[in-house]
């Protein structure tokens, strides 16, 4: 399922336990380096999506693909609007995500 920005909405009931809310050993951290390169590869990724659809979008619409540079601009302006949108949202989607985890594993999880 997506929501209404495209991004791929997982349902906490299918993660492991192990990447349940809290159930990380306490002492255990990932490095920042890896914290700080994790980051970095997803904003590539999230722009290489969006590059992707808008040249799929100027296709559909019969238009001709402007050039990557502009392509690569006009992602850029996606991606920092979404990403405003879920700094805006995040906090509340993290809360619900928690809750159906919590509901999942007390077995009151339906099935939406």
């Amino acid at each position: 399922m997506t929501c209404a920005s495209g991004f791929l909405i997982v349902r906490a009931s299918f993660l492991p336990a192990r990447f349940a809310p809290g159930n990380v050993p306490k002492g255990i951290r990932m490095s920042e380096e890896i914290k700080r390169d994790l980051k970095e590869l997803a904003r590539r990724a999230e722009g290489r999506v969006a590059e992707s659809l808008l040249r799929w979008k100027y296709r559909k619409e019969g238009k001709g693909v402007p050039e990557d540079d502009r392509i690569r601009r006009e992602s850029k302006g996606v991606t920092d609007q979404a990403n405003r949108v879920l700094a805006r949202r995040g906090k509340r989607v993290w809360e619900e995500l928690k809750k159906a985890y919590r509901s999942s594993e007390n077995g009151e999880g339906g099935t939406d």
